[in-house]
């Protein structure tokens, strides 16, 4: 299975994952499910400004 860096960084679960962290992508920018990047870890608890 291909994994993306959107993916390894979820799994991982940083402790940062609640500063404000900036994002800078596009729509085609998902996760190895075609879900977006930006909601994938919107979901998963990252503070996303």
């Amino acid at each position: 299975m291909l994994f993306f860096g959107v993916d390894i960084l979820i799994q991982q679960n940083p402790s940062w994952k609640n500063k404000r962290i900036a994002l800078v992508t596009n729509n085609a920018a998902t996760t190895n499910y075609l879900q977006p990047s930006r909601l994938a870890l919107l979901q998963n608890g990252f503070n996303i400004v």
